[in-house]
């Protein structure tokens, strides 16, 4: 046993522990929804922290994100049989609304052939590649995701076809095309992450040493949850993935860690619920909207607290046996805006 309070090897008895330490790294997954579904049911994964079924949207969003790329590519004269290397840089612009915008970026590399040996003609015609880059990236196309039906539209921005823009354009469609399709019936690491989240709220776990999202601690009364998931975890990633857990031995240097830990991260979910508060002070337009802010802020701060008590503070207070306060009166915030906010809060 580690004096520090963490072990290498789970050979200590339940008694002997404060939780465990989980790191978890969620890599590329594709899974279908019936497989996923069918694993979920099998582990007995609780109905409410199922991750929601994969929207067209997210798939979509997901599917033009991977058009973004830098890649070598060769122009070949179709006459003279020249060719010429070059970079290509591919963007995603996001717009309003579903649409994203394609635009390419072309980069100077090298030539195919001594560029000497080129007939002027053809000398000019490729002379952004040889000579220089392009300024600006050079639109290429809108997408559309047309949510009635789930398909996706195309409307092309290149004024005319010079230097494989549309055969580079229709690539990219059909790239497209094939992983939305892909993505629509499939979970994603996305998924798993949600599911994930939703878990660790459910068992109170907090971020050790507050690295949000990298490693986190997790009570051992969660334990029989946290196996279940990382059973779904590396099935998905076929026995690979990333994942460790340390358990923590029952310390009193432990103790005043997690101690430490826990009311960092009440503290930022309450920093979280100032800003909400704040946003809604600055909404305030009249004083009849000023009675109904008061009574809404009111019982949501109620609410927040008492949620706070019953959850993570009930939680780690019988864990640790210590005492750890909640009250929205226990911060000093460092944004002026949210003292604002605070001081509006105490006056309710």
């Amino acid at each position: 046993m580690s004096r520090y309070g963490i072990v290498m090897d789970d050979n200590v008895p339940e008694s002997a522990k404060l939780g465990y330490l989980v790191g978890i790294v969620h890599e590329r997954v594709r899974i279908p929804v019936e497989e996923l579904d069918k694993l979920f049911d099998e582990t007995s994964f609780p109905e409410n922290l199922r991750p929601g079924t994969p929207r067209a949207q997210n798939a979509f969003q997901a599917a033009v994100r991977q058009l973004a790329e830098k890649t070598t590519e060769r122009f070949v004269d179709p006459q003279s049989g020249i060719s010429v290397d070059f970079n290509v840089e591919y963007f995603i612009d996001v717009l309003p609304g579903d649409v994203r915008q394609l635009s390419r970026k072309i980069q100077y590399q090298s030539s195919g052939n001594v560029i000497n040996d080129c007939p002027d003609d053809i000398k000019k015609l490729l002379e952004i590649y040889v000579e220089k880059t392009q300024k600006e990236p050079e639109k290429m196309a809108l997408f559309e995701l047309n949510r009635g039906d789930e398909t996706i539209s195309r409307t092309d921005l290149f004024k005319s076809n010079q230097l494989n823009i549309k055969e580079q354009t229709d690539e990219k469609t059909d790239e497209l095309d094939k992983v939305f399709i892909t993505l629509k019936d499939c979970y994603t690491e996305r998924y798993l992450k949600e599911a994930w989240f939703k878990m660790i709220h459910e068992i109170n776990g907090i971020p050790y040493i507050m690295a949000q999202g990298s490693v986190w601690f997790i009570p051992k009364d969660g334990k029989e949850l946290l196996d279940s998931f990382i059973n779904i975890y590396t099935t998905v990633h076929k026995g690979g993935g990333t994942v460790r857990v340390l358990p923590v031995i029952d310390t009193e240097q432990q103790r005043q860690y997690l101690k430490s830990d826990a009311e960092k991260y009440i503290k930022s979910k309450y920093e979280t619920f100032l800003k909400n508060v704040a946003k809604e002070i600055e909404n305030v337009k009249n004083q009849e909207d000023v009675e109904k802010a008061r009574e809404k802020l009111g019982d949501k701060k109620d609410k927040f607290e008492q949620e706070m008590k019953d959850s993570l503070i009930k939680q780690y207070n019988e864990l640790l046996g210590m005492s750890i306060s909640a009250k929205t009166e226990a911060y000093s915030p460092k944004s002026e805006r949210l003292r604002i906010a605070q001081e509006y809060l105490r006056k309710l």
